[in-house]
């Protein structure tokens, strides 16, 4: 027999666990959604009655921890998970790119009649997480990520200056980087970051990029030089750069700096210094022409 059902709403999340769990069973199924009307119709053989819905929960978070609460796991017959057996099982896994992985148990809340759990991440380092939902019971298995976010930090700009010579044919860039809370610096600028600066010409196109090397400290911020580049290669016009941080996989950009101007000095010789070029010369030739002149005459008297 062949039923039909038809929701008249449910969350993305429960849809994925739908589809995902009668993946599993092999049960011979079609879907349509209509995305106007936010509807699914599913048409379903060899219907499961304890298949597994599992709704959005709520998810709140800070520096210091992250709840998640509001969670139910259910049958589709409206069993709810914690009536199920004792090997039914619900976890939080908190994974990053930095290969951190810690698992937490998920509790369920016989008055609020829902699964929820509190996660202190004060101890976490600043980057970003995914958090993964697993629930294990004597028949189903569902995994999958229901949320991600990042330990609250930024990345505080000081001065971003540019400083272009024409005279030697060289172009340095000088800037102040810091974050906010200040204590997270080390970790994050010294030992986990790269920072540079690309340098753009008046049509916003990069010219170059310079690694920049940390140079000291003011403060609250540190400060960071490219030293001395040379841009003879560089064509007449204006430029400005701007700073890059790249830290876990995230690009943080600085404000433009100022915009320097180069220009090429360009050999000009007046009329007054081709005279005295060409003087000497002439000097020269007309003495050497006398002396060839004398030597000859001496030549033939004898």
């Amino acid at each position: 027999m062949v039923l039909i059902v038809s929701f008249s709403y449910f969350t993305s999340l429960q849809y994925d666990a739908l589809v995902m769990t009668l993946e599993r069973e092999n049960s011979s199924f079609c879907v349509s959604k209509d995305r106007d009307n936010n509807k699914n119709q599913m048409t379903l053989t060899d219907y499961d009655s304890f298949l597994l819905l599992i709704n959005e929960p709520l998810i709140d978070y800070n520096a210091s921890h992250l709840s998640i609460s509001n969670l139910t796991i259910t049958f589709a017959n409206g069993t709810d998970i914690s009536q199920g057996d004792a090997e039914d099982n619900v976890t939080i896994e908190i994974i990053n790119n930095a290969n951190f992985s810690e698992s937490y148990s998920v509790t369920y809340n016989n008055v609020s009649h829902c699964w929820e759990t509190v996660i202190y991440v004060y101890y976490f380092s600043p980057r970003r997480y995914f958090v993964n939902l697993t629930v294990t019971t004597e028949n189903y298995y569902y995994n999958n990520t229901i949320f991600s976010y990042k330990v609250p930090f930024s990345i505080v700009f000081g001065y971003n200056s540019l400083i272009i010579n024409s005279e030697n044919n060289t172009l340095s860039n000088y800037c102040s980087i810091s974050t906010d809370p200040h204590d997270l610096r080390d970790y994050i600028l010294l030992l986990n970051s790269e920072v540079c600066a690309n340098i753009l010409n008046s049509t916003n196109d990069i010219v170059k990029t310079l690694v920049l090397e940390q140079t000291g400290f003011i403060g609250f911020y540190y400060t960071w030089s490219s030293g001395k580049i040379n841009i003879t290669n560089f064509s007449v016009g204006q430029y400005y750069s701007l700073v890059i941080v790249d830290y876990d996989e995230e690009i943080y950009v600085s404000e433009p700096s100022n915009t320097e101007l180069y220009e090429k000095d360009e050999i000009v010789i007046n009329s007054f210094e081709i005279i005295w070029i060409i003087f000497p010369i002439s000097v020269m030739i007309v003495l050497h022409l006398l002396k060839k002149e004398k030597n000859n005459k001496k030549y033939n008297s004898d």
